[in-house]
């Protein structure tokens, strides 16, 4: 590629006196040609990089070449990420506010935790009563039923209990995983209302420090 006194010199005979500077453009082709003009053709900055120079050969600017579809696909993702990022920062500093209007102290998180565990918990040991209560009345109507195979309303017991315990079971289960979420959330609530606490601990004496030194 030509040095920037062997650039400047192949453009002093594109300046005429009086006129003003005008705008140059710089590009290797594939082959390794270099050009130099004062108009940009729409293939060259398609394709290759262009540099815009003054008539002193100086590089202003570059532009080009367009972004392949890979480049285009980055960009794309990396502008839906910062999108989201700027959503969950927001859902967050929401959710901060929150937690700080609706508990004081971590004795507050601790004590409504419990509360929703108590009622929880009381409705795991009705299932777990009734569960334990149709398999054992399942289990008597099916020794009743093998003394006799072909007593249908004995089959129609079986069928119904077996239904029973299954909605039971399923309810059970809701239930121990609504207790397991509600020990989660409150675990992470009870850790992020530390953190909000420290900060404006933080905050706080920073800005008496100020006030100090003032």
């Amino acid at each position: 590629m030509p040095s920037k006194a062997l650039a400047a010199a192949l453009l002093l005979p594109l300046v005429l006196p009086g006129v003003a500077a005008a705008k140059f453009y710089r590009w290797v082709d594939a082959n390794g040609n270099v050009h130099i003009s004062d108009t940009l053709p729409p293939e060259a900055a398609h394709d290759y990089k262009v540099e815009v120079m003054d008539s002193a050969g100086d590089v202003e600017t570059t532009v080009g070449p367009a972004p392949t579809k890979a480049e285009l696909e980055k960009r794309a993702q990396q502008k839906k990420a910062k999108e989201q990022a700027s959503v969950d920062a927001e859902k967050q500093r929401r959710l901060d506010q929150i937690l700080l209007q609706t508990f004081t102290t971590v004795e507050d998180l601790e004590r409504a935790r419990d509360d929703r565990l108590g009622l929880v918990d009381t409705n795991i040991k009705i299932a777990q009563e009734k569960v334990t209560s149709i398999k054992s009345q399942l289990g008597s109507v099916e020794a009743r039923l093998k003394k006799h195979p072909d007593n249908q309303n004995l089959n129609e017991q079986v069928m119904n209990l077996k239904n029973a315990l299954a909605d039971n079971e399923d309810y059970l289960h809701q239930q121990q995983q609504v207790r397991g979420d509600i020990v989660k959330k409150f675990k992470h609530d009870i850790a992020r209302f530390k953190e909000l606490k420290a900060e404006q601990a933080k905050e706080k004496q920073a800005k008496q420090q100020q006030q100090q030194q003032q």
